[in-house]
């Protein structure tokens, strides 16, 4: 993906702009690193969801929408860290 294509291009980009190799691997590792978190992230969301709402199928044989009508903040991302600890308490 993109991550990767930082990791090859930005230190090219780098080194023909003024020579500095070094710099360039440097920044293109931490875009490469930073896409490959928020995509590691993202995943593991899916994951938790995935694995949350199948237990929840299994624990209400009959009604597996009976916790998400009762929590209304069950699908809900949060769209930043205060909100996240709302919905956490």
């Amino acid at each position: 993906g993109k991550g990767m294509a930082d990791l090859v291009l930005v230190p090219i980009k780098q080194y023909k702009r003024n020579g500095k190799i070094l710099c360039g691997i440097r920044k293109g590792t931490a875009r490469c690193m930073g896409r490959v978190l928020a995509e590691t992230l993202d995943t593991s969301y899916k994951l938790a969801r995935f694995l949350s709402r199948t237990l929840d199928d299994i624990a209400f044989n009959d009604e597996p929408d009976k916790y998400c009508r009762l929590n209304p903040h069950y699908d809900l991302q949060p769209g930043s860290i205060f909100e996240s600890f709302e919905q956490a308490y």
